[in-house]
């Protein structure tokens, strides 16, 4: 980004050196091609951050990956406490009051 701002800057003072007749007024103006060069460098440092961002996931699920290797379900209590039928539930209910 840096790099940018001070190329911006650059393009900018010939412009200026080339309207106060510092330079050659034959020359060709380049502040004009400031929009491609910011296309280019914001395009750069999005493509960047998307590149990051999928390695992070990446890393993130094989991290998961191994967590769920390393766990030991337990599929007997999970059965018995969540997979009651809804009947149960409502004599259970009825029953205490």
């Amino acid at each position: 980004m840096a790099v940018g701002v001070g190329l911006f800057t650059l393009l900018g003072m010939f412009d200026w050196m080339l309207q106060n007749n510092i330079v050659s007024p034959e020359g060709w103006y380049l502040g004009a091609y400031a929009n491609t060069v910011s296309f280019i460098i914001f395009g750069f440092l999005m493509y960047r951050r998307y590149v990051n961002a999928i390695g992070e996931v990446e890393q993130v699920n094989a991290s998961l990956a191994q967590r769920c290797k390393r766990a030991k379900p337990n599929w007997r209590s999970f059965i018995s406490t969540c997979a009651r039928p809804r009947c149960c539930k409502r004599s259970a209910m009825n029953a205490s009051a």
